[in-house]
């Protein structure tokens, strides 16, 4: 009994004791390559023992796939769902990839941000997994799912053994600088989808025009109220009132409506 008793307490060990392996090679036809992979647990018979892969080819992309998690087909609605144990309320998810041509590994390319706009390139995703001790992966599409567990115990080193630790932190930074860039361009291309002739009330907009010299205040509400009197002093410098008006003992208020465009400038008066 005692010597069945010390099986069984082994037993659950060996089955959940997946590590990462890693190694290099290569070949006059492919050149150079560092690969690092770990085994996880499916729950989708019969793809129950698929690997998540990180390889890099002597002066290829990277690459990051998992192989042997499913039967990928195109437009059958592939999406992967992505919790990190040590983020437990976060869901990173991927719905840009591509497929081998066997259907059998899925590449991934591109991953939406929790916590806020712009992708995530696979270097983002890849860093993480230096950081916890599991990740459970969910690869569905309309037909099944399958979700997988993959140990990170010993991911660092392995990661590291393929893209060294500063050079993925490099690559984090330019993967950030381009999604900042993208985002960008993106409210640029905005901007310009407005129409020019669409004119909208001073007080409704959010970001109202700046009168040079009210730049410098702390809040919206100090420089709208400096901006407002700088173009009562304006239009007093500038306006000229009839001479005879002034003869005749003429008084009365002066309303002033103008444009500001896009570029700043005055018009419309």
């Amino acid at each position: 009994m005692r010597k069945l008793t010390i099986l069984l307490l082994i037993i659950p060990l060996i089955s959940f004791g997946q590590s990462w392996t890693y190694e290099e090679g290569g070949n006059v036809f492919d050149g150079q390559f560092k690969t690092s992979s770990v085994k996880g647990k499916g729950a989708n018979y019969p793809y129950t023992s698929p690997s998540l892969v990180i390889n890099i080819f002597e002066g290829e992309q990277l690459n990051f796939y998992i192989s042997g998690g499913g039967y990928f087909q195109e437009k059958t609605g592939i999406g992967v769902l992505w919790v990190f144990d040590n983020e437990p309320d976060k869901i990173y998810s991927t719905y840009d990839w591509s497929i081998s041509p066997n259907g059998e590994i899925l590449f991934f390319r591109e991953f939406n941000n929790p916590d806020g706009s712009g992708k995530l390139k696979p270097i983002d995703v890849i860093d993480k997994l230096t950081l916890g001790s599991k990740v459970t992966v969910r690869i569905k599409d309309d037909f099944s799912s399958n979700d997988i567990v993959f140990s990170l115990n010993g991911s660092s080193k392995a990661i590291n053994f393929v893209i060294p630790k500063e050079k993925r932190q490099q690559m984090i930074v330019e993967a950030k600088d381009e999604r900042i860039k993208k985002e960008k361009e993106e409210k640029i291309e905005l901007i310009d989808e407005i129409d020019d002739d669409e004119i909208y009330n001073f007080v409704n907009v959010e970001s109202r025009p700046i009168f040079p010299g009210c730049e410098n205040l702390s809040t919206e509400e100090e420089r709208a109220n400096c901006f407002t009197l700088e173009i009562q002093r304006f239009v007093l410098r500038n306006f000229e009132f009839p001479e005879k008006a002034i003869q005749m003992g003429i008084q009365g208020k002066v309303w002033v409506q103008f444009v500001v465009d896009k570029s700043g400038s005055i018009n419309g008066v």
